[in-house]
């Protein structure tokens, strides 16, 4: 989400330190944030998912992380449709249904455990 519009969104990098604390309890440097997403954006292929993304994962883990991405996503007002591609392609790696894609989309899914 962070560069898959092809620049890096001070809002969207702000996101992505707030749900990696929810997610994880633990807090990213927000030097190595910023560093990580210009090489991601000058990589050959920004939007590319890692093949185990889910792996290891319960639904439950896997639906924060799609909410977690949507919060990413919509972080500087609106959701691209370079966005939403991405957003598709994630909730399919993790092996979600497109119920639950939808529901990200419409930002009914939450990033907490409870």
């Amino acid at each position: 989400m962070v560069v898959v519009d092809g620049e890096i969104d001070r809002d969207e990098l702000a996101q992505v330190k707030g749900v990696y604390v929810d997610l994880t309890g633990e807090t990213l440097d927000p030097a190595a944030l910023a560093s990580r997403a210009a090489r991601r954006l000058h990589s050959d292929d920004p939007a590319q998912l890692h093949p185990d993304l889910g792996v290891g994962l319960d639904e439950g883990a896997k639906r924060r992380v799609m909410a977690a991405a949507y919060a990413v996503a919509e972080a500087d007002g609106f959701v691209l449709e370079e966005e939403d591609q991405l957003l598709l392609l994630l909730s399919r790696a993790l092996g979600l249904s497109e119920d639950v894609y939808r529901l990200a989309m419409s930002g009914l899914l939450s990033t907490s455990s409870s």
